[in-house]
């Protein structure tokens, strides 16, 4: 026994005394208002003859029959979908008045939450689009589900069907007193639907007939009235729903009406004319009597009428409105109530099918959440299930909640078990796929900090030593440099050592990385973290094996610690943030490009000379430019002054990707260099499609292709650089070489990039001395917009204008006064 019950007394074994007999022959009823499918009769029959042949434990004194309700609630992405709040106090207040619904019987029912409730936000399981138990499950709980399907009935699975064991409320919950609700828990405990049968009577029936209820194996009967005189007296203690106090009950859709016996369906009682009047005798004697059949509810007096009729003729009547108040009818406006046959019937079947089920001593013994290595940042949208390896059909399974935490079951509350967990994030739109944002968080930076590494500058731990390695190799090498860098590029779209993005790793250790065993100090507690390999626990950290972060991995988990989680490492963030504002800040300010206006013919072959301004103590750079394949089409690439653009060489590269171009570079040794304003850093040269009548509308830089900023061999960003690129028509398009360099001459030291402008704008100043000065914007009209102080250098001066968004819209003057000469341009306010 599993402690179901609270045993009051010395045990007693009684037989229940059960007799259900049915036919074999009845199929599934047809979806209803409740989608629980009624069982068939060959499946109570099955059911009433296993409780016949076998004992049930009884006790001298009342039981307490102990139900742990596993609640699910499924929402949209954003957390939304509900106009109730779904808390705690809501469902316990639920639970408990199910529990007051089914007093009075000999023993007690205490149906109650067991453990947190799972608060899983997918819009694709809420709209029930999958089968929400895949996603959430714990087997010997009864696990309840709410999601938002309305065009699916709510169901509820019986206590002798197989896993899973699950209600599911397609339309959530109304109120603490949900009939719906009671119903499909009273499914739960084997209540059936007030209305059967299955299959349509036959009246009147002859002993050759295989439903006829004196023969073996024959159906039971409604009996309504228990009379020595009539033909058929009832064969069972349950009628109708297969409970003696509550009689068959109203179904008017025509395909349920025709499954009960009525003066429209005895033998006898029409004439030839189906139109015309019954016989004499087949209702009151009335020949003007019509032969209907049928019922209907009246549900603003909670009534019921009908002209069903049982297997001795008698009208079906519930005087008393027991089908119209009762929870297990679809008279839910009405329904208020089981009846004491109803509960004694929830009895029985729970002390034969549930007695050994339940586990309510384990409830909450696995709570903990998945993080984001090195933080308390929960990873969201994360699948679990951890399958003990003595039994993996005994699993939890769940997604976490929006912080990452995640409840479920170990099947002992007090030893350590071993365990295999299989964990995954999927994407933020289609929880059947995993997530496959390879990039998130992966830039050139990481590539520093790997180097760094490589070299001996840096020591990475196991967390960052995991997230470098791009080839599962173990090792952390210049090859993972390479992977990487393709991943930044576009060129590789996943890595093909792994199946996600996403390395996910208990956060204790428990077996030795060699040699087997369990850790000398473990114990759930304390210092038993991943990287601990060897005692002590504060020794040097090493990368973990590789099987220790796969879901084949058996190790240990010990009930009722917090130490029962994961540690999420996303592969390829090193040094940089995981996620956006969680270890770091993006490089400050934005790289400027200033592209020529030229003009270009289709065919026009033009070498784009890309040049780098205030580039000081650079050891790596990466930039993301717009550049569609449906303006240009990609030749080819060389390096300037900075090895690494050339197709052999694998530290630097360039991708022509659909929309655009990524350019990555890193030197190899991390060897700053410092570079002349307006050097070349490397050549790249395409062919024009059709006519561009302006070079700089279709070439610029974006961001959301690939942040732009330089990096010294520190991974700190340098400020105030900027690029250039001149232009040179290599052919025509009659094929002629042309040699020209159409990049115009510049007499202007002012620019301003993006023209026309919105909520940014960036001067471009090359200043020939260093002074400090103003940096002046005029409407057309000449009063003062605003003016920022500046202390400018020799060279290439960069200025951030941020408050362009509260500058009036129109033609406006970007002035600077160097002491000498006055340096004008005009922008265009969007």
């Amino acid at each position: 026994m599993n402690g179901l019950f609270k045993k009051e007394a010395t045990c007693l074994h009684l037989p229940v005394l059960l007799l259900l007999v049915f036919a074999t022959t009845s199929l599934k009823a047809q979806q209803t208002k409740c989608a629980t499918f009624p069982p068939t009769e060959a499946e109570m029959a099955a059911v009433a003859a296993q409780m016949v042949s076998a004992n049930s434990v009884q006790t001298s004194g009342p039981l307490t029959w102990e139900i742990p309700v596993r609640i699910t609630v499924f929402r949209k992405n954003d957390g939304s979908g509900w106009s109730i709040n779904y808390n705690e106090n809501f469902m316990d207040g639920f639970l408990s008045n199910m529990n007051t619904q089914l007093t009075g019987g000999p023993n007690t029912f205490h149906f109650f939450r067991c453990g947190p409730i799972n608060f899983i936000d997918v819009d694709q399981l809420y709209s029930g689009l999958l089968t929400v138990s895949d996603f959430s499950y714990n087997r010997n709980y009864l696990n309840l589900y709410l999601y938002g399907k309305p065009s699916q009935a709510p169901s509820a699975t019986f206590p002798w069907d197989p896993e899973p064991k699950a209600v599911y409320m397609t339309s959530g919950l109304s109120s603490t007193s949900d009939a719906v609700g009671f119903h499909e828990l009273g499914h739960t405990l084997g209540l059936l639907h007030t209305f059967s049968p299955e299959v349509a009577y036959t009246v009147p029936v002859t002993p050759s007939q295989q439903d006829y209820p004196e023969n073996q194996g024959g159906r039971e009967i409604m009996i309504t009235d228990v009379d020595p005189n009539k033909q058929f007296q009832p064969n069972g203690d349950y009628t109708g729903d297969r409970v003696a106090d509550t009689p068959p009950g109203c179904d008017d859709t025509p395909a349920r009406a025709a499954m009960y016996p009525s003066s429209a369906t005895i033998a006898g009682c029409l004439d030839s004319d189906p139109n015309t009047p019954c016989a004499n005798g087949c209702l009151d004697g009335n020949p003007n009597t019509p032969c209907i059949n049928g019922c209907s509810w009246d549900f603003a007096n909670c009534t019921y009428t009908g002209d069903y009729r049982d297997y001795n003729f008698d009208l079906i009547v519930d005087s008393l409105n027991i089908l119209a108040r009762n929870f297990m009818s679809y008279t839910f406006a009405c329904a208020n109530d089981f009846t004491p046959g109803q509960v004694k019937r929830a009895d029985d079947l729970a002390n034969f099918f549930l007695n050994d089920y339940y586990e309510e001593n384990l409830c909450g013994n696995l709570l903990d959440r998945v993080e984001i290595e090195g933080s308390n940042v929960g990873l969201t949208r994360v699948n679990v299930r951890i399958s003990p390896t003595s039994d993996p059909a005994d699993f939890t399974q769940t997604i976490v909640n929006t912080t990452g935490d995640f409840s479920g079951k170990l099947p002992s509350s007090t030893f350590s078990t071993e365990v295999k967990a299989d964990i995954k994030r999927f994407r933020s739109t289609d929880v059947t796929k995993l997530d496959n944002n390879w990039v998130s968080g992966l830039d050139v930076m990481d590539l520093i900090c790997i180097s760094r590494h490589i070299l001996g500058l840096d020591t990475l731990d196991g967390y960052k030593l995991l997230a470098a390695d791009a080839n599962k190799s173990n090792t952390v090498t210049t090859f993972d440099i390479v992977t990487f860098r393709k991943l930044i590029l576009g060129s590789d779209t996943a890595l093909s050592a792994y199946a996600s993005p996403w390395r996910f790793i208990p956060e204790v250790v428990t077996q030795k990385a060699t040699g087997g065993g369990l850790q000398p100090d473990f114990d759930g507690l304390g210092i038993d973290h991943p990287f601990a390999t060897t005692a002590p626990a504060m020794g040097s950290q090493i990368i973990a094996p590789t099987q220790y972060c796969e879901p084949t991995w058996p190790f240990l988990m010990k009930s009722n610690t917090v130490r029962n989680g994961f540690d999420a490492v996303k592969l390829g963030n090193i040094c940089g943030p995981v996620v956006p504002g969680l270890t770091g800040d993006d490089c400050p300010g934005e790289v400027a490009l200033l592209v020529p206006d030229v003009a270009l013919s289709e065919g026009s072959k033009v070498e784009l000379s890309v040049k780098g301004y205030k580039f000081q103590s650079v050891a790596a750079f990466q930039a993301g430019f717009k550049a569609s394949k449906e303006d240009f089409e990609y030749v080819s690439a060389i390096s300037g002054l900075l090895d690494g653009f050339s197709p052999e060489n694998a530290l630097g590269g360039i991708n022509h990707g659909k929309d655009n171009i990524k350019v990555v570079w890193l030197d190899e040794n991390l060897t700053p260099k410092t570079l002349a304003d307006g050097s070349e850093l490397f050549k790249i040269t395409l062919k024009a499609l059709h006519d561009i009548p302006d070079l700089s509308q279709v070439i610029t830089l974006d961001k959301s292709v690939l942040d732009t900023y330089f990096l010294s061999n520190g991974a700190g960003c340098k400020g105030d650089a900027s690029l250039e690129i001149g232009v040179k028509i290599l052919e025509g398009v009659d094929g002629r070489n042309s040699g020209g360099v159409t990049t115009p001459s510049r007499v202007s030291k002012l620019f301003c990039v993006p023209n026309p402008a919105t909520e940014r704008l960036t001067v471009l100043f090359d200043s020939p001395q260093e002074f400090d000065g103003n940096v002046f914007i005029h409407d057309m009209q000449g009063r003062l917009l605003s003016s920022q102080r500046y202390g400018f250098t020799v060279g290439r001066n960069v200025i951030e204008i941020r408050n362009m968004a509260q500058l009036p819209s129109g033609m406006l003057n970007i002035s600077i006064f160097d002491g000498r000469e006055l340096h004008k341009i005009r922008v265009e306010k969007q």
